[in-house]
């Protein structure tokens, strides 16, 4: 499985940790869902990922994992690590390409 796209799904709770076991994903599209919890540590490992779209889920938190693919044109990492004023806490993200709000 290279991509995975759950977006728009109305899915609830946290972010499986067994998808750090999807190595060779590239792409991962889950936002705009109802998802909450700590993004998993575990997705690090994930080093093929250059798309990672996790904007739309207002209760997710923690750290979005570091783009470890080589990092290309097409490289996007998107989540909600903007304004705290519509967020609890919003994600860290140090290599989001874009920050939502």
């Amino acid at each position: 499985l290279t991509i995975l796209d759950l977006s728009e799904n109305e899915l609830r709770g946290g972010i499986p940790d067994e998808l750090s076991r999807l190595v060779n994903l590239t792409r991962m599209k889950l936002s705009f869902n109802s998802l909450s919890g700590t993004v998993p540590k575990g997705l690090d490992k994930l080093t093929r990922l250059s798309v990672l779209h996790l904007h739309g889920n207002r209760k997710l938190t923690g750290t979005a994992p570091t783009i470890s693919a080589p990092k290309a044109n097409d490289s996007v990492y998107i989540a909600d690590c903007g304004s705290p004023s519509f967020f609890e806490k919003p994600i860290e993200c140090n290599d989001c390409t874009m920050c939502c709000n």
